[in-house]
């Protein structure tokens, strides 16, 4: 990505994730242990969908060192500019996948410097039912995914930006390339396969069908709140 200063680099790598990108994990269990408070987290692979989006994948880079304690630290180096940053975090072995997860972790901590997921941290989640498993309820989980969704409307953007703003030395889409239209959708959590989908069931021209003066409105549509709601209701996420 030759030239970050033409748009917000911030402002796209914190943009909400759909709700159906949002994962929940069991927090503190109530006494009785039928409630339990939920902590939201999303999956590493979205974090990297998210920086392959925004930065393009040969301008973001990961290194990773350990400490003599054994907590593993995440370097997360962004080129900006022609000028590469660094933000770091780190985590010690998770319960679930150990060094691994340790890893994992280690990485989303540090992304979250860089503004990744970081309004996860201030989700106010209700206390919900879990079984006799500790697992969350259905409806529980259906109450979640509700707060996912009021959450991803109060952090998304009210108004929509427009290509030129989203990816940079595109301006206007002159022609239809799939790869840079790849890029664009991937900004707000889909993929281009997800609005071809949704064009086919529409009965809707495809993108790649359509001129340049159609092309960049239906493209700015997708990228905003009300086009990402509906590609994620048409997903039934």
């Amino acid at each position: 990505m030759n030239t970050n200063s033409e748009i917000n680099i911030w402002e796209l790598l914190a943009r909400p994730f759909a709700p159906g990108q949002v994962r929940w994990r069991i927090g503190r269990k109530s006494k009785k242990g039928d409630k339990a408070m939920p902590l939201a987290y999303i999956d590493a692979r979205d974090v990297m969908d998210r920086l392959d989006g925004v930065m393009g994948p040969a301008d973001w880079q990961t290194s990773y060192t350990e400490t003599t304690r054994g907590r593993v630290i995440c370097s997360l180096s962004l080129n900006i500019n022609g000028e590469w940053i660094t933000k770091s975090d780190g985590a010690g072995d998770t319960q679930v996948e150990g060094e691994k997860g340790a890893i994992s972790d280690a990485f989303k901590r540090a992304a979250v410097h860089w503004g990744i997921g970081r309004y996860l941290y201030g989700m106010d989640a209700p206390w919900v039912a879990i079984n006799q498993w500790g697992q969350f309820t259905p409806e529980a989980l259906k109450r979640l995914e509700q707060t996912a969704a009021k959450s991803y409307r109060a952090a998304a953007p009210a108004e929509t930006a427009s290509p030129a703003k989203w990816v940079p030395s595109y301006g206007a889409l002159l022609e239809y390339d799939a790869e840079d239209v790849d890029k664009l959708i991937a900004t707000v959590g889909f993929r281009l396969a997800d609005v071809d989908a949704f064009c086919d069931a529409k009965d809707r021209p495809r993108l790649e069908k359509m001129l340049p003066e159609q092309l960049n409105q239906a493209v700015e549509f997708f990228l905003s709140t009300k086009g990402a709601a509906a590609l994620r209701n048409f997903k039934g996420t």
